[in-house]
């Protein structure tokens, strides 16, 4: 795709967000609901153990036993920058059920606000 074609397309999409956003707007206002604009994000975390050598005494020689171990967890976060709400939860994985659980979350703890999240649009 040549530049022009993506820059037209850039002003396109943006514009076409927008008038999303502004009749939701519109559209939960008149039924007085607060709309919550949020952007969500997740992250992996976790250890990698690497046994290494060490020092010893001259002449003697360590042994140890040696277990790779590999853990993680998840953390998906959302924030509002309007009000800085800031919303996570830690998972032991990411997936859509995760993201299932996490969004309920989110909406539980805002229950009067109708939420539009945007995703950060990994794959």
């Amino acid at each position: 795709m040549d530049k022009d074609k993506q820059e037209a397309f850039k002003k396109t999409s943006g514009y076409m967000c927008t008038s999303i956003i502004v009749k939701e707007v519109y559209k939960q206002s008149s039924q007085e609901r607060k709309v919550r604009l949020m952007f969500q994000d997740e992250s992996r975390f976790g250890r990698i153990n690497d046994p290494r050598r060490c020092w010893a005494s001259q002449g003697i020689r360590l042994e140890s036993s040696a277990q790779l171990v590999r853990e993680y967890m998840y953390v998906c976060a959302a924030v509002a920058p309007h009000d800085g709400a800031l919303d996570s939860l830690i998972l032991p994985e990411v997936n859509a059920e995760a993201m299932s659980i996490f969004l309920e979350e989110v909406s539980n703890r805002h229950p009067k606000d109708f939420i539009m999240m945007v995703p950060d649009g990994g794959h």
